[in-house]
């Protein structure tokens, strides 16, 4: 039942133009959870474009080895995308074709990043997410510096147009 609230709560917050905070135990299955939405987002999205960030490269790290394996896990379904390139950091929904000798690029393009951010509050600055996933800020000494600088990117125009999960584990 939590399982299905966190879903639909997420969905709640993205519709209505918020973010999501989530404080919560160890060994609860959240960065798998978040995992399947960053996947989702990859699968079913053009063009979209998600980042992982965290200030300790192990745990961004984990959370895409968990969105590649459940990509992987759609071989022969409807839903499996090609991907190139396929990196630990870095994946991308394209595959190349030869249209009248010309090679082009097909696919939907969606992207995923892995990007650690500890020493660089500005790591994400180049892109323009749909979506991204701040995981363990509670150990993440600059993590505020970093949201704000991603706040201005999730913006077009005026309208808000990318979605933060910021993710932090109870204790000390």
């Amino acid at each position: 039942d939590l399982d299905y609230d966190y879903f639909h709560e997420i969905d709640k917050a993205r519709a209505a133009g918020k973010n999501m905070c989530v404080t919560k135990a160890r060994q609860k299955g959240f960065s798998e959870k978040n995992a399947s939405i960053i996947g989702r987002e990859f699968s079913l999205f053009k063009n979209s474009q998600s980042v992982i960030t965290a200030g300790e490269e192990k745990y961004n790290e984990n959370t895409m080895k968990m969105v590649t394996r459940g990509l992987a896990s759609l071989d022969n379904t409807e839903f499996y995308k090609r991907k190139n390139p396929e990196l630990p950091e870095y994946i991308q929904a394209r595959y190349k074709v030869i249209d009248n000798g010309v090679p082009k690029w097909r696919g939907t393009l969606s992207e995923v990043y892995s990007i650690t951010s500890k020493n660089n509050n500005q790591a994400l600055s180049r892109l323009s997410p749909n979506l991204v996933l701040f995981e363990e800020v509670g150990v993440w000494p600059n993590f505020i510096e970093s949201y704000r600088f991603v706040q201005p990117m999730l913006r077009t125009e005026g309208k808000k147009t990318g979605f933060v999960i910021i993710v932090g584990t109870g204790g000390d």
